[in-house]
Formats: structure tokens, sequence, C-alpha cells
């Protein structure tokens, strides 16, 4: 708010500004007087007004635009400034409120000032025009405008509630508006009576403490009494609790106490007026024990604990108070928890355990009461005064696992390496015996099946766990022992026997591990090995001296037989002529024996084999090679001739036939002979035939033959001599004249024609 001017600052204000403005003239005069030989138009009058916003009234501290709109009557529009102030009466400015340039709007000036400096109660405030080059000063009618008081807020709270009999209390109100910081006092009452009065700081915040306030609820106000700008507010209620104090003592026992055991709490609240409700929290240190527990009707709160760990605990008990007490909070009580003593247990997950075979070794550490998520540490177990290894306690479990423990028996122990809470206690003990392992052994015979006196190998594995067996293996032929005794394991678990005695025949075999020290003996299951008997395979040919003329039928025969055994081969036999399959398989018969028979065997020298299949109880074998040799095959010609005379020219038809002697189809060609004489070329034979047809015989008598050239299966052979006469053609003469009717003396040419059958 704006100090308000004394009546002799307003004059001297006002001098000032006259004689300011008297100087500015002057100066203007002068300058115009140099400057401007002719004189200006005059200045129009103006007319000035005043409005408000918001309009009358308004709340102390609110913003309040001011606007002045100069209207000319020159027409033009209005430049400067407006002096805005507040008249004690008018013509007389009791406060200057602030200037405001003009601005064009529309045809006229205006300009706006914005306040919040105006102070409760009514207001003269006039807008002043100072003028320009073409517009004369104006002042606008006294504007009345109010101001009221602005509305306020009050807070209250408390700086204990609730509090105990004979606390100092402090009560703090804060007042808050929106037109600024309040000023005064405030008044505190209790159920509405007045108990005491603050003033109110720069900040709007008024406090009044107390030590008085009775046992029981008190329903506390705070009420701002206001001042020139700000109206009065009360606060809300503010019930405050006023308790009586109470003691609340702790004790523990037993005092000293072993880890795990319980501890009993038991605290007592006591107060002046009667039994105490509510909860007890008991602390170790900062820490909670276990949940709240709630007072009984004396007053006591008991907690029984085993989750004190060792070392000494700072007690506490912490009443939580209730409408008549107030909380409170024992004195410490130190109590001591000493180490357990575990009981250590060592078990097995097989007794007796084979060797070999992982045995795990469990230890239970066991605390007071049968606990054992409480123990931590590790264990170490010992075979003797062996390590067999250490592990870490797991909800009071601890495994080691094994499996190296040699056969017999072993006394194991486990010893627990204590914790903060458990001593070691005495160690587990057990009695473990370990047995022998169990084994399997296995046989394999290679070849199979086995062949008359070529070896076969017998091969035993023996596995067992934990390790390889060590000993000997007797490889048998049902109860007969092969090799003449064992035979040693080798240092990967196995045993070979090699043995070419085994009779033809079929063999049950087995191999039969005697065991050692470690591992029980064991029996592989039987081996069926049969040994094949050896055969001979021999050829024979049906042809004589193994020789055939081509398309001539052979028959070649395998026969197959045992050398040992004695009995007759069955299966198949396979021919080959070198390195081609003659036909099918052939089974063999009753007798041992395989026939091939054939007439296709090309002319030349084959070299025969028969390849014998083998069967069940017979090995395979293969004959020496037969040569079977083909030779080329006679053939007869015959000759026969479509006429035995005909007449110079006439055609003549020849033809010759082969036959092979035995069977098939010659190819090749025939030449015809007169005589020595070849007629033409040698005719192709088609369909064992050939055919030549002539009409060039010359006449007389002809001895014809048929010569067929042989090809690569079958022989040449000619003909006998057909005879063919050939006698002189019949011919005609024919005569022409050139003239029918010739002139005497007129030249005729006369023509004879003479044709014959041949030309």
């Amino acid at each position: 708010m704006k100090p308000a001017m004394s009546t002799d600052g307003r004059r001297t204000r006002v001098r000032r500004r006259v004689s300011a403005a008297l100087g500015i003239l002057g100066i203007a005069a002068l300058v115009c007087a140099q400057v401007q030989p002719a004189r200006a138009a005059a200045p129009s009058s103006t007319l000035t007004t005043l409005s408000a916003a918001p309009s009358s009234p308004s709340t102390y501290g609110e913003y309040v635009t001011l606007t002045a709109t100069v209207f000319p009557t020159s027409g033009t529009v209005p430049t400067g400034s407006v002096s805005f102030d507040e008249e004690l009466v008018p013509g007389i400015v009791s406060s200057h409120l602030g200037d405001a340039p003009v601005v064009a709007a529309g045809n006229n000036g205006s300009a706006s000032l914005a306040i919040n400096t105006l102070s409760v109660g009514s207001h003269n405030l006039v807008a002043k025009y100072g003028g320009d080059a073409a517009n004369l000063t104006s002042t606008s009618a006294t504007l009345s405008y109010s101001v009221t008081k602005a509305s306020t807020s009050t807070a209250l709270s408390s700086s204990k509630n609730p509090s105990t009999s004979g606390d100092s209390v402090t009560f703090t109100a804060v007042v808050t508006s929106s037109g600024g910081t309040p000023t005064g006092t405030v008044n505190f009452a209790d159920g509405g009576i007045s108990f005491g009065t603050g003033a109110l700081d720069g900040t709007g915040t008024a406090t009044f403490s107390t030590s008085a306030l009775t046992l029981g609820t008190h329903t506390i106000t705070a009420g701002y009494g206001g001042d020139t700008n700000f109206n009065t507010s009360n606060s809300a209620s503010l019930s405050q609790l006023v308790r009586a104090a109470s003691t609340t003592a702790l004790t523990a026992a037993p005092n000293p106490q072993s880890y795990g055991s319980t501890v009993t709490l038991t605290a007592t609240v006591s107060g002046t007026t009667g039994p105490a409700t509510g909860t007890v929290a008991f602390m170790d240190g900062a820490s909670a024990i276990g949940s709240p527990v709630a007072l009984d009707n004396t007053g006591k709160a008991v907690l029984a604990t085993t989750a004190l760990t060792t070392s000494g605990h700072s007690l506490t008990a912490v009443y939580s108070g209730d409408n008549a007490y107030s909380g409170s909070t024992s004195t410490v009580s130190t109590e001591g928890v000493q180490q357990a003593t575990p009981t250590v247990a060592l078990g097995a997950s097989a007794n007796p355990s084979p060797f070999g075979t992982q045995l795990d070794l469990t230890t239970t550490v066991t605390g007071p009461g049968g606990a054992t998520a409480g123990p931590s540490g590790t264990v170490t177990v010992k075979d003797g005064s062996t390590v067999i290894g250490t592990a870490t306690l797991s909800g009071g479990h601890a495994t080691v696992s094994t499996a190296t423990l040699a056969v017999g028996v072993h006394s194991l122990t486990a010893h627990y390496s204590s914790d903060t809470n458990y001593t070691s206690g005495a160690d587990g003990t057990l009695s473990e015996t370990v047995s022998k392992a169990a084994t399997v052994t296995a046989l394999g015979v290679a070849p199979s099946p086995g062949v008359s006196g070529q070896a076969v190998t017998l091969t035993a594995t023996v596995t067992g766990s934990g390790g390889t067996p060590s000993g000997g293996v007797t490889f048998k032929d049902g109860s007969t022992t092969l090799g003449g005794g064992p035979v040693a394991l080798g240092a990967n678990g196995k045993a070979t026997l090699s043995i070419s005695t085994l009779a033809p025949g079929a063999h049950s075999l087995t191999a039969v591990y005697s065991g050692d020290g470690t591992y029980l003996a064991s029996t592989s299951p039987a081996a069926s090995e049969t040994v094949l008997d050896l055969t001979t395979t021999t050829l024979s040919s049906s042809a004589a001296q193994a020789t055939t003329s081509f398309g001539q039928s052979v028959s070649i025969t395998a026969t197959v037989t045992a050398q040992t055994l004695g009995g007759t081969p069955t299966g198949t036999v396979t021919f080959m002529d070198g390195a081609t399959q003659l036909g099918t398989p052939v089974s063999l018969d009753v007798n041992g024996k395989a026939v091939y028979t054939s007439s296709a065997l090309a002319v030349g020298a084959h070299s025969i084999t028969a390849a014998y299949s083998g069967d069940a109880a017979f090995n395979t074998s293969t004959s020496s090679v037969l040569t079977e040799t083909v030779t080329q095959a006679s053939t007869t010609t015959a000759l026969q001739s479509s006429t035995a005379g005909s007449v110079f020219g006439q055609e003549v038809d020849l033809t010759a036939t082969i036959t092979p002697a035995n069977g098939g189809s010659p190819s090749g060609t025939v030449t015809f002979m007169d005589g020595a004489t070849a007629l033409g070329s040698p005719v192709a034979i088609s369909g064992g035939t050939a055919v030549l047809a002539t009409t060039t015989l010359p006449v007389g008598a002809h001895s014809i033959t048929a010569d067929y050239n042989g090809d690569g299966s079958f022989l040449t052979s000619t003909s006998s001599t057909v005879s063919v006469t050939v006698t002189q053609a019949t011919t005609s003469t024919v005569l022409t004249s050139d003239l029918a009717t010739p002139v005497h003396g007129q030249p005729v040419t006369l023509t004879a024609t003479v044709s014959g059958p041949a030309g």
C-alpha cells in the first residue's frame, strides 16, 4: 500500500510540475519562433473519461485496471500520456497512482493502468490527459471507487498430539489470504474458552505454547481477529489428546540361555489411572523381535522367542500407548545367548553298497529341539584318517558323495566345523560295508559264420562299476574249454582267443569271468557260431574235347562236393563266361549238381567257371576254368532256276537257299556263277535265301552255280550245277514308205524295222 502524502508535499510536487511545464513551454516557444516564422494552428479541446475493472467494489489486494479514454474534437487521434490520481477533494491530488501512454483506439486515444495498492475504503479517482501538439489537456470526472477487506483462512496444528500430561504443547495458526499477508493476532480457545493469544509474524503465522492442558480430549480452535485490510476467520477444530504418563519394565528369562532355546520376554506397563491397554513391541537394538504383543488385563505382554543369536542382546520393550496413557520404553535389558551343542548324525544312501557305485554320505546337524534350519558351516567326512570330502550345510544337511571306497568295512566319521551359534558337537559315526561289484561279461565272435580250418577270434569284454576288472576269462564251447585255459584280461577289460580248430558245424560259445578281489564272477550269454565245411566245385562239358560247332547245344555241369562233413551241399551255382554271367543262378540238385545248357555260345574259345553260393553248412567255392571252344557251323547251298531253257532276252530267276547244319540264320552274300564268270555282284541273304533275276544270259548252254561266302558263325558252301539253255529269239520286220501314193519319177523312202524281245 502506497503511503499517504502530506499536504505540503503535494503542494511542492505541484509547484515542481508547473515550473517544469512552464520551462518546457518557454523552450518550445523559442524554438517555434526561430524555426517557424508562421503561427501554427491552435490545439483543439479534448474530453477524457475514466472507468475501472472490476467495477466497484473490489477486494483488497485485487488488481484494478483503470482505463482513460481521450476524445478529440479536431479529429486528430490524441498521443502523449495520462496521469492517474487519487484526489482528497476535487482538484487536490492526495496520491499519484501512475502514468500510462496514450495509444490509438479507433479515432480516440486510450491509456490503461493496473494497480493493486488501493487501500480498504472509498477512493476518488481521476484521469488527466497531458495533451499533445494537436490536442489540449483534459481531466476526467471523479470516479468513486470502493475497496473492501480481503477474506482469510486460518489453519491450526499441534506440535505433539497426543501429548502427555505436563508436556509443553505448541499450537500454530497460519492465516492466509489472496490479498497478501494478514497482520494482527490470533486467539487460541479450548472448547470456546480462550487460553492464549499469539501475534501474526511476517509470514502470517502465530503460535502459543502451554503445558497446562488437563488429561482428556480438548477441542482446540484458532480465531483470527482481522486487521484494516483483512477479515476475520476461524480454524477448524483440532482434537488434542492429553494422556497420563506410563512406565514400562522388561524382564528376560532365563539369562543367559543357549542358542535355539526359548527366552521369555515380559513387559509390564504401569500407570496412575488404571490398567493400560494397547500393544508392546519387543526390540533387539533397532530390530523388532516378532510382532507387537497386546497387553493383558493386568498390563502385561509376554513374548517367547528362540530367534536370539549368540552374543549379548540389548533388549527393550516399547509400549504404544492408548487413550489414557502415553507410550513409554523400558530400560535396556542385556540378554546373553551362548552357543548350543548340536547333534551330529551320519547316514549313507546304501549299506552295504557295491564297489564302484556312488555312495551318498549325508550328515545331519540338529540344534536344540530338533531344529535343522539353524546350523551353518561345513562338514568333513573321513574314512579313518583319510578325508573323503567336505560339504556346506544347507537346511542342516550336508552330503559328500564317493565311488572309491574299497571292498571291505569302513569306519566313517563326520566332523561339524561349528558356527557362530553352534559348537562342533560330537562327531557322527557310521560303519559302512562295501561289497564286491557285479560284472557283465559280453562275448563277440568274428567272423560269423566261420570256415573250417580258418581262425575264429573270440573277444570277451568284462565291465563293472568303478573301474576295470582284472583276472582271467575261460572260453568254452559247450562244456569244453578252448585254448587250454583262462586268458588274462587286459587293461581295457578285454580278453581275446584266436582258434582255428573248431570243427565244421554249430557251436555254443561262452566266456566265463573268474572274478577278482573287487569284482564278482560272471558268464556271458551263449554266442552261436557255425563253422562252414569247405567245398570243391568242378566243371565238365557234354561236348567231346569241349568243342562244338556254332548252334550245337552244349551242357556244362558243375559238381559241388563237401571236403569234411560229407552230405550234399545245397544252394545255387552261377556260371560265368569270363566276366559275363551266363543266365540266372542254377540250383543244385539232390546230387550236388547244377547244369547250364545253351546253343547260343558264339564262335570262339570261352573261359567257363562255376561259383557255388554256399549254404548254412557249406562254404562257397569256385571251379577252375573250363575252356569251351565253338567253331563255325557247316552249311549246304541249294540252287534253283525258274527255267531250264529260255529265249534270249527272257528273264531267268536264280534262287540260292543256305541251310546250316545246326540251325540258325546265316548272314552274308551269295555269288552266282556262270561257269567261271560271276553273274553281277554278290547278293545279300535274306531269310536264308538269295535271289538273282537276269535277262543277260547269251544264246547257248550255261552251267550255273551259287557260292555262299560264309559269315562269323557259318562256313562257305557251293551248290551243285544248274543247266540253263538260251536259244535265239524270234524277230519281226515291218516295212514302211514315206509316200502313200508316189508319182512316177518321185523319190520314195522305204524303211524296214526289225525287233526282238531283248533289244
